[in-house]
């Protein structure tokens, strides 16, 4: 209502406003949001694009569509006991971290949520492999980000088809979260979210035409859990 963003008719265009929303959120508390977050610093945080807003006092992290541009943005927020990204309401879901997409790179990792995304770009571009094993590089050139890209879904039960184009005749990498397996009300066993989550994701990639070369998965233990790590 206020205008900003608005079509050349003068209709509403809420993709328009929340591209200037963002460009209006800064890095104040980055390094304490950093920290919070395990990150080693803020600069990958940064590329993703994740902002501080003064207007209502949250953090907002952007969804781009396939072709890179940004129409989501999601809020960092409480919701019950724990921190939540809340996609703005009326807009699809859509995709993070591709605001740094190359496609020329042949892998991609696919994380679930933006953080976890974050944290393997952020290794991936300070990783080398040697003859020795992974060591340290502050080379771009030399670390295994220079061939890969990383994305996230929003999370486990989130993809949509329309995304597929990107995966063609590219080495697909899954890495889920290490959901545990539950049990409903009933006193069934409830399939774990992030195992499930990954072979939907390998059933629509391997029934689109735009198959990809190779698919991988984080295989966290024999049921596609690992008990003795965090659920």
């Amino acid at each position: 209502s206020c205008g900003k963003g608005a079509k050349a008719s003068g209709e509403g265009n809420l993709a328009g406003f929340l591209k200037l929303f963002h460009a209006e959120l800064n890095g104040e508390g980055l390094e304490a949001f950093a920290k919070e977050r395990k990150f080693l610093s803020t600069e990958t945080m940064q590329d993703w694009g994740v902002g501080y807003s003064h207007f209502n006092h949250k953090w907002y992290v952007p969804g781009y569509n396939v072709e890179g541009n940004l129409c989501q943005l999601y809020r960092y927020t409480k919701l019950g006991d724990k921190m939540r990204l809340l996609a703005t309401p009326t807009m699809d879901h859509q995709i993070h971290g591709m605001s740094m997409w190359d496609d020329k790179k042949e892998t991609i990792y696919v994380c679930e949520g933006p953080f976890d995304g974050i944290a393997l770009h952020e290794i991936l571009g300070k990783t080398k492999l040697t003859d020795s094993g992974y060591m340290l590089t502050a080379n771009y050139n030399k670390s295994l980000l220079k061939e890969a890209n990383v994305i996230a879904v929003p999370g486990a039960n989130v993809f949509k088809e329309s995304w597929c184009k990107l995966f063609k005749a590219k080495h697909v990498v899954l890495m889920y979260d290490n959901d545990h397996a539950k049990k409903n009300k009933q006193g069934n066993a409830i399939s774990p979210a992030g195992i499930t989550g990954m072979k939907r994701v390998a059933a629509v990639l391997t029934e689109t035409m735009e198959t990809p070369a190779s698919i991988s998965y984080l295989c966290w233990g024999e049921d596609g859990y690992d008990l003795s790590l965090p659920d």
